[in-house]
C-alpha cells in the first residue's frame, strides 16, 4: 500500500461494488451499491481532517428483441441522489472522486445489424 492510499491525494482505501443482475426472457434489471471509503486530508493547512465515505445506488432495466437487433435500457446512475461528501476547498467537493451531478437519468437503445 502506497502512502497515498486512503488520503485525498490517492485512491480510496475500499471502493466495494456489488451488483445483482437478472435476466428472464427478453427482459432484464440490474442493480449496482457504490461504495467508496472515507480519505484522510493531509494538507497542513485544512482543519479538516477526513473526508467522508459515500455510498450511492445505480439500477436499470431492460428489453431486449433479439430478432429485430433491438435493446433499450431505462436506468438511473445515483438513484437515490445522493449527494457527495463535503471537502473543504473553494467548491466544497472534491472533483476528482465525486461526481456532483446527483442523479442522471438515462435512456439507451440500440440496434444490432447482421447475424445474430
Amino acid at each position: 500500500m502506497e502512502e497515498r492510499d486512503g488520503t485525498v491525494a490517492g485512491p480510496s482505501a475500499w471502493r466495494v461494488v456489488p451488483s445483482l443482475l437478472w435476466n428472464r426472457g427478453n427482459l432484464g434489471a440490474n442493480l449496482y451499491i457504490n461504495y467508496d471509503s472515507a480519505v484522510r486530508v493531509v494538507a497542513l493547512a485544512s482543519p479538516q481532517s477526513e473526508v467522508g465515505s459515500i455510498t450511492t445506488v445505480d439500477a436499470q432495466v431492460n428489453w431486449n428483441a433479439p430478432r429485430q437487433g433491438w435493446r433499450v435500457a431505462l436506468g438511473a446512475q445515483n438513484l437515490l441522489d445522493v449527494d457527495p461528501p463535503f471537502y473543504d476547498t473553494s467548491y466544497g467537493i472534491d472533483f476528482s472522486r465525486y461526481n456532483a451531478q446527483g442523479r442522471r437519468v438515462y435512456v439507451n437503445v440500440t440496434k444490432s445489424f447482421g447475424a445474430n
